[in-house]
């Protein structure tokens, strides 16, 4: 019996994962999107240059949520943080007690609006990626480092799932990892993302570049410093660990260049403001009015990032 399964999203992260999915054939993968992609995967394919093996297929597409049955085991998330309401609105009628969604995006913005549709909390997961992917104008994913995605529990629910979810993984050739603490390591990955992400689409630089210019490092300092305290009221703690990894590791990374910047340099609406409100309204809510993350967001407001 094949394991169906919905892809929201073919970009960097939902081409990439998503076609691995397709190469195993116990899967049945339909890809949903619209637009210019839907019509390049129509014509072209998908095609991924991939450091793990290059490949060009085809696949099932749709450009219509309404057509869409409910009866897939597992949907993916894979879109901009900015279209997100749009897209749960248009396939709410797919989430039912037998489906299991996971999101692949950036941050907790995707998950805390998952959690309006999917009345299961079980069946709701977060995954983590770790990878170096882009879409580039030809079409064409660039797959250029790093491939996992990390999952697990989240707040005490989600256990079987997750379990299913990295089986399902394994089976397809992607590397994945069942975290023992999925809510520290999801604030890791998200202090990481708000930090350098809007950095690298602010000043047009590089992750690891950002260290050679004393004002911007010591923005990412000031940054890292905000970020740490709003995650404690989450009953997140950062130690040396988390520093190492998103600070000191960052510093060796050559030229990494994030998604904002690249949608930034070619012309698109980034997600950065995604990133930091949820943090913003943290913030807020626990009454940390000099938390430097609040002047921070009104510095990329005015950006337009």
């Amino acid at each position: 019996m094949q394991n169906k399964i919905l892809v929201c999203g073919a970009g960097a992260i939902g081409g990439y994962f998503g076609g691995r999915l397709v190469q195993n054939p116990r899967n049945d993968v339909t890809f949903l999107t619209r637009g210019s992609s839907c019509k390049n995967l129509k014509e072209n394919g998908l095609r991924v240059i991939s450091i793990q093996g290059d490949f060009n297929i085809k696949i099932n597409i749709s450009n219509d949520p309404s057509s869409l049955c409910p009866d897939f085991d597992y949907i993916f998330v894979c879109i901009k943080l900015y279209d997100t309401p749009g897209l749960l609105e248009s396939i709410k009628h797919l989430f039912n007690d037998n489906v299991i969604t996971v999101t692949l995006q950036n941050g907790l913005y995707g998950l805390e609006e998952l959690k309006k549709y999917v009345s299961d909390r079980n069946k709701l997961l977060q995954g983590i990626c770790r990878i170096s992917s882009e879409l580039k104008p030809d079409g064409i994913i660039y797959h250029t480092a790093l491939g996992k995605i990390i999952t697990g529990e989240y707040e005490d629910y989600g256990k079987d799932a997750s379990k299913k979810l990295c089986s399902l993984l394994t089976e397809s050739g992607i590397k994945s990892i069942l975290s023992d603490d999925l809510k520290r390591d999801i604030w890791v990955k998200y202090t990481w993302n708000a930090i350098y992400n809007s950095l690298t689409a602010l000043h047009m630089k590089s992750a690891d570049s950002l260290f050679n210019n004393e004002n911007t490092r010591n923005v990412v300092f000031k940054l890292y410093d905000a970020i740490k305290e709003i995650a404690g009221t989450q009953g997140v703690i950062f130690g040396g660990k988390e520093y190492k990894l998103i600070i000191t590791d960052t510093m060796s990374l050559p030229h990494f260049q994030t998604s904002a910047y690249y949608d930034r340099r070619n012309g698109k609406k980034t997600e950065v403001q995604y990133f930091l409100t949820y943090l913003k309204t943290l913030a807020v809510e626990y009454n940390l009015e000099n938390n430097y993350l609040i002047e921070f967001s009104v510095i990329i407001e005015n950006e337009g990032l």
